[in-house]
């Protein structure tokens, strides 16, 4: 039996619960495997001894390139495990400086995905019209067991690092107009929301709308798979790259930054009305599956794995 391990910085928030979607359908839809979480080194070990002596073939999967994760990617390939690196922002220092990203960091950054990309065996790739980066479309998991969205809340939430290409600095320019209206802005990780992973899911339910407005054309946002796998709208700009998935399934609130605050807070309002009076799309739940739930795990991943078990 073949083992898969999921291996990212415990620091990662985000980046974590990936990796623990990977496991929990992995270990729920794919028999033929075990699924592991990696949390720490002597469990790492372990697995290294046991695969060792049983000649059990294993596959890594690298969710970040942190030099946590770099021990831990020398050491499969020392022991002949099979790797993959996850390559979230596909095309490295010039990319990173278009989302006005620092000259360091995108420096530092674009140097640990050369030695990620060129040690790893295989590049894992989000969306299936950057696959020349890589060796494999496998879309982002997302966990599928969410509470409820509730409508009405008048919240519009805020979900991970205050980055400037996410404009935060334009939803505090409009924050007091939202407030004027009855809205309120919130924000999650918070010590009044939390941190974990459960926390973040009932922040999820209980937000009108979340934020994801980038300035710059960008690969894929975690936020917005969060959002849409929690049946919550998300406020976005033109640059949103699943805008589709998200005007099919009527969650997604276009903000146009040429357009006066004033003008675009009444335009929130009005989307926000229109979509708490609709029903949901019939195609909602399907559409979620094949995004980031069991029909993208089975049809990518899955296949994936199959493929290079055989190889």
């Amino acid at each position: 039996m073949t083992t898969i391990i999921s291996i990212c910085r415990p620091n990662k928030l985000g980046l974590i619960d990936l990796a623990k979607s990977l496991v929990r359908y992995g270990n729920e839809l794919d028999k033929q495997r075990k699924y592991l979480l990696l949390m720490t080194f002597a469990e790492f070990f372990c697995i290294l001894i046991k695969a060792r002596k049983s000649k059990e073939k294993v596959i890594c999967i690298f969710w970040d390139n942190s030099l946590y994760s770099l021990s831990y990617l020398i050491l499969s390939r020392l022991f002949f495990f099979k790797t993959i690196y996850y390559y979230h922002e596909p095309g490295g220092y010039a990319h990173k400086r278009r989302l006005r990203a620092t000259i360091a960091y995108s420096f530092f950054s674009s140097f640990a995905e050369c030695v990620y990309l060129s040690i790893s065996n295989f590049i894992g790739i989000s969306r299936k019209d950057k696959i020349s980066s890589g060796d494999y479309f496998l879309p982002l998991l997302y966990d599928d067991i969410r509470p409820l969205h509730i409508k009405g809340t008048k919240k519009i939430g805020y979900l991970g690092n205050l980055k400037k290409e996410r404009l935060p600095n334009v939803l505090k320019e409009i924050e007091p107009l939202l407030n004027a209206k009855g809205y309120e802005v919130v924000y999650f990780p918070s010590i009044r929301y939390g941190q974990s992973t459960f926390d973040k899911y009932a922040f999820l339910s209980q937000c009108t709308a979340v934020w994801n407005v980038y300035a710059y054309p960008y690969n894929l946002s975690g936020v917005t798979g969060d959002a849409f796998m929690s049946n919550t709208p998300l406020i976005v700009s033109e640059f949103e790259p699943f805008l589709d998935i998200l005007n099919t399934n009527n969650l997604a609130i276009l903000f146009d930054r040429s357009e006066p605050n004033e003008v675009m807070v009444e335009k929130i309002e009005k989307s926000i009305k229109i979509i708490d009076d609709s029903p949901p799309s019939k195609s909602l739940t399907s559409d979620q599956s094949r995004f980031g739930g069991k029909i993208a795990f089975l049809d990518y991943w899955k296949r994936c794995f199959d493929e290079i078990d055989n190889k």
